[in-house]
């Protein structure tokens, strides 16, 4: 790399309050890499460069601005390969990165561009639905009360809004653990219990709720396995996207048992 652009890339870091370590967790590599790039030891791949763009709000034109003659890139990028092979303490191993990178971090707080993205997609649609049922809820409830005078237990009706609203999460994300099973289950109970007097045995039915992410989040996994969309150019693997950080934490565990084992 340009000794230019290693220390344009310096400077954008700091602009930015960010040091090497945030960077790095930002974009998913090691200090290392990062300090690499800043020394211009190294590039950044164009994955990379699109990462940094965003997280510098930036266009890449503006990040890459780059002054010196043609002779003098070409120049670095043959020395590059002479810093690279030059002996690192083993404690600096670069961790192992993918090499599709559609789970790339850009966000501060752990957000894939899968997420992020979809997100945008689908936000509109969601406020939109679930506005629509809170007042739909509203309306009904009023109605029944009004009518027929029970306004207990048509409370319940509210519960509905965060299941329809689960509902569109399902169809964005497709994945049917998005839906809120748990509330369905506290709507049931509570049905039952008012209406029918049932309270027990039916609290058996919460012990539904384990079993039913133990049921679909292995099929999910199954049918999502190597599956892709591209949103905005990006190539984004659905069985990476729309999970929580546990989740995430267990797909890279079972990602690395698969290293090894091969």
């Amino acid at each position: 790399m340009n000794i230019e652009i290693a220390n344009r890339l310096v400077e954008l870091r700091k602009k930015n309050n960010l040091s090497q370590e945030e960077l790095a967790a930002k974009l998913g590599l090691s200090r290392q890499a990062v300090s690499k790039w800043e020394r211009a030891e190294a590039s950044p791949d164009t994955d990379n460069l699109i990462c940094l763009a965003k997280i510098y709000n930036i266009s890449l034109d503006e990040l890459l601005q780059n002054a010196a003659a043609v002779e003098e890139i070409v120049n670095a990028e043959r020395a590059a390969p002479e810093s690279a092979n030059k002996e690192e303490p083993p404690h600096e191993e670069e961790p192992r990165e993918s090499k599709k990178k559609s789970y790339v971090h850009i966000g501060g707080h752990g957000v894939r561009i899968g997420d992020s993205r979809i997100e945008k997609k689908y936000r509109k649609a969601r406020s939109m639905i679930t506005g629509l049922a809170a007042l739909a809820a509203t309306i009904a409830y009023i109605l029944i009360g009004a009518f027929t005078g029970l306004w207990h237990p048509w409370w319940i009706l509210f519960l509905a809004i965060p299941v329809i609203e689960s509902i569109v999460s399902c169809v964005a994300y497709r994945r049917v653990t998005k839906f809120a099973y748990p509330i369905i289950v506290v709507i049931a109970y509570l049905l039952i219990g008012f209406l029918l007097g049932g309270w027990h045995p039916w609290w058996i039915l919460f012990l539904t709720i384990p079993v039913f992410y133990m049921a679909f989040r292995p099929l999910e996994k199954l049918w999502l396995k190597d599956k892709t969309v591209t949103i905005d150019g990006v190539e984004v693997k659905l069985d990476r996207v729309g999970l929580d950080e546990d989740d995430k934490e267990d797909e890279d565990e079972d990602d690395k048992d698969e290293d090894e084992d091969k």
